[in-house]
């Protein structure tokens, strides 16, 4: 049986077949900046040309952003200037490894994890070096390890938290038959573990929606959730005794659009410009004890803006209104003051995305149980915009 259909982008993996839709939302600590600010816009000088992920450093004073078609990572500080373009990482001794078609930067506790579009893992510090406390070496390859007597064949979407991975992925038999299915890596020793936490078919619906990368898995130390995109989406959690249950009870989305077939490269236009059109499920987040999950609001085919439902352990849900019409949008939420969205606009081709802006938000105004964000004219009037 041949390998699952998809447009690979020269990806040893299946893994962001699908360049995810975005803008990125970052979170950090940001000196000097108070929780209480009101938001505000700023402009990017030399913009990625295409940005699907990013995160904040520890110090919170430098924004990192996934510059893939230019096979780099670009660092801003947050009045919006370049000032640093990183191709090479260094090693605990030293050595330089190069940066190669960077996929997805996520911030983690005193540093980062960055996933190379091969499956390859790398497990940073704060300055940006391999932490040989991680996995042994500060590096994993994911297409090396097995579950259940398969092999990871690819990683499409993935979330960490501690000593944990979490990954959608294709796994490959001995025959060479395929299926598809939720993963949970343990990185606590020197030979990750792997167990299989839920299966779904192949050639699925499900599973092309995955393929889109967007965050459909997020993770904290306490809970991992994320939102399963059969044809009526639903948010999903891992139960104590480690199997998924679902939440549907607590959120369930609108049904998801058709969409046209990812034949050739030109048709991720298509794709892009009708999900700009739907209410489908942008992302999902965790931070401590609230889920969040993320929309878009529009009138008929018309973004209006993007509601962030916040739902807590308890299952009491908020709608929260964030004060963009960007077309694209999605968030990376983590413990800092300050939150960071990266808005983008129409694709124009694949590469090709209009990347003008950064909006602050602070955290709290997510995370809180006061804030402007709880309806439309309090978060347009608190950020300024109309």
């Amino acid at each position: 049986m041949s390998r699952p259909e998809s447009i690979l982008l020269n990806r040893r993996g299946a893994g962001l077949a699908f360049l995810p839709i975005l803008a990125v939302l970052l979170v950090g600590g940001v000196p000097g900046v108070s929780a209480e600010e009101a938001c505000r816009s700023v402009e990017l000088s030399e913009p990625p040309a295409w940005v699907y992920s990013g995160a904040l450093d520890p110090d919170g004073d430098r924004l990192w952003l996934v510059d893939t078609f230019r096979q780099s990572v670009v660092g801003y500080d947050l009045s919006g200037r370049r000032v640093e373009t990183l191709r090479s990482v260094t090693t605990a001794r030293g050595e330089t490894l190069e940066i190669v078609r960077p996929a997805i930067l996520q911030a983690r506790e005193g540093g980062f994890t960055l996933e190379l579009e091969d499956g390859q893992f790398l497990f940073l510090d704060g300055d940006m070096k391999l932490d040989r406390t991680v996995a042994g070496s500060g590096m994993l390859d994911a297409l090396d390890l097995q579950a259940d007597g398969d092999t990871v064949g690819s990683v499409f979407s993935w979330a960490a938290a501690g000593s944990r991975l979490y990954t959608i992925s294709d796994l490959k038999s001995e025959a060479g038959t395929w299926r598809s299915a939720i993963l949970d890596i343990d990185l606590s020793t020197t030979e990750p573990s792997v167990r299989v936490l839920r299966e779904f078919e192949t050639g699925s619906t499900e599973r092309s929606f995955y393929l889109l990368g967007q965050p459909t898995l997020a993770a904290s130390e306490d809970a991992m959730v994320m939102t399963v995109m059969e044809s009526q989406p639903y948010l999903s959690s891992l139960a104590p005794s480690g199997d998924l249950e679902s939440l549907d009870h607590v959120w369930s989305g609108q049904p998801l659009p058709t969409l046209s077939k990812a034949e050739t490269i030109d048709s991720f236009v298509n794709i892009f410009a009708e999900l700009s059109r739907s209410a489908v499920p942008a992302g999902a987040y965790r931070v401590g004890e609230q889920t969040f999950i993320l929309e878009r609001s529009m009138k008929g085919e018309i973004i209006d803006g993007w509601t962030l439902t916040r739902i807590d352990d308890a299952g009491g849900s908020t709608p929260l209104y964030l004060p963009t019409r960007a077309d694209h949008l999605t968030l990376v939420l983590g413990h800092g003051s300050l939150v960071a969205a990266v808005e983008k606009g129409r694709v124009e081709a694949l590469g090709q995305q209009a990347i003008p802006s950064v909006l602050l938000i602070p955290t709290s105004w997510l995370t809180g149980d006061s804030s402007p964000l709880l309806t439309h004219s309090g978060a347009l009037a608190a950020c300024g915009r109309s």
